[in-house]
Order: structure tokens, then sequence, then C-alpha cells
């Protein structure tokens, strides 16, 4: 470039930034140390809230790729309680035992602990109607399973939703197991 260097080394992994007046002087007006301290915090802030907004854009982009789950059914295993009691790939799941399901993990959540008859309110073409269904527990699992799995979506902005989700949940994981770091409840060794 007119004022910039670039390079590429021999190993391209990660990236660095030298800027004009951050280790000598420079007769540059716009050099780094002549910039004022909130100007500075600006500078050195942008490379890491940069990599944040790259990591958003990619657990997005993972999102609209790989789909979220919806509340339709997508597979039906033979030989599972699902399959028994009739449910077929594209029924709406609407309700479980009077419980409205609006997420898949919905579905996980009141499933995964019930030994007892479970009560679903479905939707297949346009008709509600409801079965009954005693799940089976997995031993592979350690969980108690109907035998079904969910339909992906691919929606851009359920994407984004789901990616700002992602980001924002791996952020606060690291801040807290760099706290435990610190307070010792987490050895280097788990790292």
């Amino acid at each position: 470039g007119k004022e910039t260097l670039y390079s590429v080394r021999w190993i391209p992994i990660g990236g660095f930034c030298a800027m004009e007046g951050e280790e000598e002087d420079s007769d540059d007006a716009r050099a780094l140390y002549r910039k004022s301290s909130l100007q500075k915090f600006a500078i050195f802030a942008a490379g890491p809230l940069m990599n944040g907004v790259l990591a958003l854009i990619i657990m997005i982009l993972i999102a609209l790729v790989s789909g979220m789950p919806s509340t339709v059914i997508g597979t039906v295993d033979d030989g599972m309680p699902a399959k028994e009691a009739g449910i077929i790939p594209g029924d709406v799941i609407l309700s479980s035992d009077g419980k409205e399901i609006n997420e898949w993990s919905d579905v996980g959540e009141i499933i995964s602990e019930e030994k007892n008859s479970v009560d679903i309110m479905l939707e297949r073409d346009g008709k509600q109607y409801s079965v009954s269904v005693t799940p089976k527990y997995s031993e592979k699992e350690k969980r108690y399973m109907l035998g079904i799995t969910s339909k992906p979506v691919h929606s851009p902005g359920k994407a984004c939703v789901q990616g700002v989700r992602a980001t924002a949940g791996m952020t606060v994981v690291m801040y807290r197991v760099l706290a435990k770091l610190v307070t010792g409840e987490v050895s280097t060794k788990e790292i």
C-alpha cells in the first residue's frame, strides 16, 4: 500500500499490527504516541472487538449452514415409542403434557426425565391430534427417548439469533473458566 507494509509469513497463522510511533518516537503527526489516551484505547480495543465480530459472523454462518432445530419432526426411529404411536416425519409438536412447545429443547427437557406416558399434541396436514407415548430408556444415551429428531430450518433471522446466543454463551464460559483458573477452582491441566 501507499502507507502500509503488508507481509505474508512462512507460517501464516494469526496476525499482528505494528503502528507508526508504537515503539519509538516518530516525526509523523499521526504517530501512535502522539494520540490521546482515549484514542489509544480505541485503537487497541479495535483488534479484540473485531475478533469478537469475526467469532459472531462464524457462529451465524455455522448456524445457517447446519440449520437450527425446529418443532417439526425430521426422522422417526424404527422400534422406538414414537414410531409405535404413529408419529411420522413432518408432524409438528405443539405441546407435551399441556405445556406449549416453542423450541426443540423444550421437547428434550420434558421427555429426557419422563418415565411415564407423555401426551403430545401434534399437527399434521393442518389438523391437530393427540398421541400418548411412553418414553424408552436408552442405556447408550443415559436418558429417556421417543426416537425422534428435529428437522433443521435454515433461516437467516434465526441463524443470527442463534449466532448471538452461541457467541455470548462461549464468551461467558471463557470468562468463568479464566476466573476459576485465578481462584484455583480449575487446574491448568484441564484447559
